[in-house]
């Protein structure tokens, strides 16, 4: 199903180390996992992004096509600004979807859909909660668990069941329903999920 698609990419994009910008000095691993190439170079249009302007100028450089315009130390404090800011920019992307969720239920009632369980996880007060995923609304949340859920399977360190009180057993995958509510349109964390 499309859900499931879906639900299988987000999982797996999870799991890759995001991309950094780097000096080839600094390094002898280049490879890049989602091309699988061994060598890789970042390389587009250099209208979009400083980031494209700083590559073309070093492979130019590296051609002998133009001079050398930095040195090491620069480039260095370069990427590590790049790397900052492009983490700034999706930690801003991410607050702007949260936000306009939040807009999108705040004149809303409670709202009853399907959910998938993206994850289990062990909270730091050892309580268990389910990272969901509703692809209605593209809304990805934590559901608290109650009192008295237990792990029910595992595998290492990753949490694969769990057992609710009454005898319930959610599994990663598993689809579920849910209550939605807004209980602030200010606050973060102001969208509440309810196990149905």
């Amino acid at each position: 199903s499309p859900e499931f698609d879906r639900l299988v990419r987000v999982c797996a994009t999870r799991c890759v180390a995001a991309a950094a910008y780097f000096r080839s000095s600094d390094t002898t691993e280049w490879r890049h996992y989602g091309l699988a190439a061994d060598v890789y170079a970042h390389f587009t249009s250099p209208i979009r992004r400083y980031a494209d302007v700083v590559a073309h100028r070093h492979l130019a450089a590296a051609l002998g096509l133009e001079p050398q315009r930095d040195q090491e130390e620069d480039l260095a404090a370069t990427c590590a600004h790049l790397n900052r800011k492009t983490k700034d920019a999706q930690d801003a992307s991410r607050d702007s979807i949260a936000l306009y969720t939040r807009l999108y239920f705040k004149d809303k009632p409670a709202v009853r859909e399907s959910a998938s369980v993206l994850d289990i996880v062990k909270r730091g007060d050892d309580s268990l909660a389910l990272d969901l995923l509703v692809p209605r609304y593209g809304l990805e949340a934590t559901l608290p668990l109650p009192e008295g859920a237990a792990v029910k399977a595992r595998e290492g360190d990753h949490l694969l069941a769990v057992d609710l009180p009454g005898g319930r057993l959610l599994r990663v995958f598993d689809t579920l329903r849910v209550q939605i509510e807004l209980r602030s349109h200010i606050d973060r964390d102001g969208i509440h999920l309810h196990l149905l």
